[in-house]
């Protein structure tokens, strides 16, 4: 009996109809799957154009040939496809120029005539820069804070110095031995200067009265003054001045001599002042005349500096 049931359960193979090689798209376009190159191309188009696999189709694939063969088409169509994978709305040509048109009423018009760029801009203003922040600042260094275009005298370690321009001032010294002079100088004014050498230099008018009473004018001039800079930096002048000396009190006599003089900048307004003198005094009332040698020292104020 078993065997009996399992000859008359036994199936007969089924017979598979011919699947067609084009079937109709839902909108009635032919397409043909092609499974080697994994591509389902409109036979309708007039230009062989890759389309996008549409969902019908994929689900066709998957029906008649196993997910398998409808993954191997959909990765060859994504690596072969170069159009944007993402979601397009396509418009026709009159679409296009509707938009177009939209967009270029809504941007603004632009204005007839030139364009007015005038701008008015500032002047640039100097920046205060003080002294002391300025490398190199030392002793001999006069800010000219009354004339901004001259440059303050700091004498450079180079072969060029820098000069202020002329101007008065007033000194005020006391030396040693004792005696009190004022000066009015006729402040950086040269005949001629050449690297670090001033010619015709700061003539000046002196008055000095001594402990005894004695009243004297001077006037004289530096005949030749050398800048130099020692290695600290503090400026110092040395000169040969020529003088003509006129006692006024007690009684009037002249002299006649030179002095070589060596200022130490200490302050752009104070300095230290050595010196040597040479002094001719001429004969009067039968007394002959006398040269005299001798030296002083003392401390110099610039007062148009100090008061600044």
């Amino acid at each position: 009996m078993k065997d009996q049931r399992r000859t008359q359960s036994t199936r007969q193979p089924r017979s598979e109809t011919p699947r067609p090689a084009v079937e109709p798209w839902p909108s009635g376009e032919q397409v043909t799957p092609q499974a080697e190159s994994g591509v389902l191309e409109s036979p309708a188009l007039a230009r062989p154009t890759v389309q996008p696999l549409r969902q019908e189709a994929i689900q066709r694939l998957q029906r008649d040939h196993g997910n398998a063969h409808a993954q191997r088409v959909v990765a060859g169509w994504n690596a072969k496809s170069t159009q944007n994978r993402t979601a397009a709305i396509q418009r026709d040509d009159n679409d296009m120029a509707a938009t177009a048109a939209s967009d270029a009423a809504a941007q603004p018009k632009a204005a007839d005539g030139p364009l007015d760029l005038a701008v008015s801009l500032s002047q640039a203003a100097p920046i205060a820069v003080p002294p002391e922040d300025v490398p190199g600042y030392g002793p001999g260094d006069y800010p000219t804070r009354d004339d901004p275009n001259v440059a303050m005298a700091k004498h450079l370690d180079s072969a060029v110095v820098q000069r202020d321009g002329p101007k008065p001032g007033v000194d005020v010294q006391a030396q040693y031995p004792w005696s009190l002079q004022m000066s009015f100088v006729y402040r950086d004014l040269n005949m001629a200067a050449f690297r670090k050498l001033d010619f015709g230099h700061e003539p000046t008018v002196q008055f000095a009265i001594d402990p005894s009473g004695k009243l004297s004018t001077q006037v004289a001039m530096g005949l030749v003054n050398l800048h130099w800079i020692p290695p600290w930096k503090a400026e110092i002048e040395a000169q040969i001045q020529p003088f003509a000396n006129f006692t006024l009190l007690p009684k009037l006599a002249s002299a006649y001599g030179g002095t070589v003089q060596a200022e130490q900048h200490i302050l752009p307004w104070v300095g230290l002042t050595i010196s040597a003198n040479g002094t001719w005094t001429l004969p009067q009332s039968g007394n002959p005349g006398t040269f005299k040698v001798d030296g002083n020292a003392g401390v110099v104020l610039h007062l148009e500096k100090l008061f600044k």
